[in-house]
């Protein structure tokens, strides 16, 4: 005969509510939170006291009127050809204004890539952007939508009554009272005030650097728009060629050049230098042209890249080199128009040649690596700084 021991009887038990406030909670969640936001952005910046009264839709609206009556139409740049004056002001200008309103998160995506996206980098800095955006209208959609702590109901009668071992059940019902009160919301208004900290002292000074810029660039702006009303004026028949002649400065300019350049091409007869390039060998600065002006762009970007650290260690020389040779790599391949892929797909878009996949996966796996770079802290940090918010430590925190 088999024996099989068996447990009879009901074991007694004590029930004990959970005591936890919603008070205690949210002030928990709301100190790890301002703990993660001054670990990732590090130290404030320094108080700053603006040196002008006037606010950003002023200046805005000055700039806007201003580009307008100058007859600037914001185009594009073009290939091998080099920027007006004009176009590198306009540039500056429109390119603090959007960098404003993006720190305020009133840009548009529209303006952003128009005035602050020119070379690889900026391209994927904008579409991680982009992506971090739709993250977080998701995210809130999915909160607004949730329910909250939301349980089955149990009777706990029934479940003494039927357990055999009740201090399953307690346990059980310890744990689903201590989900029901737990609490994930923060004090939201504590939070913006610290980003606040963070974020206004660096908008008050753009905007008085905004205000310098413009009152630099005055002077040649105001040129520009009499030189604008006046062209408008000729082509309507209200001037005489003598008075356009007279009022423009530069016309005035133009003729001086032109007599004192009165050159004839070498190897030519009766045939001179037009004015375009008597003023290109005779002016004091040489602009730059679009390719110029974006190896520069990327020139910079990789010196900053190369010179960043990461996990307490510096780039080593040969990732600093792969890392400017794919940057150039993927900056060529966005200013060619595809010259050497010739088969079509059926939608109409060229297909990709093999190497210019490779290119790409090599630029995206690099970004990865970088971006991961970036939250690598070391042992001695995680002595001394605790675990909370290790994830969102800077460079320069991990490295200190």
């Amino acid at each position: 005969m088999r024996q099989v021991r068996g447990i009879a009887g009901v074991a007694p038990t004590l029930h004990f509510p959970v005591t936890t406030t919603n008070v205690d909670q949210v002030k928990t969640n709301t100190t790890n939170a301002l703990e993660m936001i001054r670990a990732q952005l590090g130290e404030k910046p320094a108080d700053y006291t603006r040196k002008y009264e006037t606010t950003f839709e002023e200046i805005k609206a000055e700039i806007e009127s201003v580009l307008s009556s100058t007859g600037s139409t914001g185009a594009a740049l073009e290939d091998g050809k080099e920027l007006t004056q004009l176009q590198v002001i306009e540039r500056v200008l429109r390119h603090g204004l959007v960098a404003f309103e993006k720190n305020e998160g009133t840009a548009t995506y529209e303006d952003i890539e128009r005035w602050m996206v020119y070379t690889a980098q900026d391209s994927m800095e904008f579409s991680r952007m982009k992506r971090d955006a739709e993250l977080d209208i998701r995210y809130k959609a999915f909160k607004a939508g949730s329910k909250g702590n939301a349980q089955p109901v149990a009777n706990w009668s029934a479940e003494y009554t039927q357990a055999i071992d009740r201090e399953i059940v307690t346990e059980k019902r310890k744990r689903y009272e201590q989900i029901a009160v737990t609490d994930f919301s923060k004090d939201e208004s504590a939070i913006a005030a610290e980003l606040v900290g963070y974020k206004q002292p660096v908008q008050d000074k753009a905007l008085d650097t905004l205000i310098e810029q413009v009152n630099i660039f005055k002077p040649f702006l105001a040129k520009q728009v009499i030189q604008a009303k006046l062209v408008e004026r000729n082509m309507d028949g209200q001037l005489s060629y003598s008075k356009f002649a007279d009022w423009n400065p530069d016309a005035r300019d133009n003729a001086d050049l032109y007599v004192e350049t009165y050159m004839m091409l070498p190897g030519k007869v009766d045939e001179f230098l037009n004015i375009e390039e008597a003023n290109k060998r005779y002016a004091d600065v040489r602009m730059k042209t679009k390719e110029e002006v974006l190896e520069r762009m990327d020139g910079v970007q990789a010196n900053a890249a190369s010179s960043s650290s990461g996990g307490g260690a510096s780039m080593g020389a040969a990732d600093a080199r792969r890392a400017k040779l794919l940057a150039e790599i993927v900056s060529i391949q966005s200013r060619t128009q595809n010259s050497n892929t010739t088969e079509k797909v059926a939608d109409g878009e060229t297909e990709l040649t093999k190497e210019e996949k490779e290119a790409q996966i090599e630029a995206a796996n690099l970004a990865i690596e970088q971006e991961a770079a970036k939250y690598r802290v070391g042992e001695d940090v995680v002595k001394a700084k605790g675990l909370v918010g290790l994830t969102f430590l800077s460079a320069e925190a991990a490295s200190a």
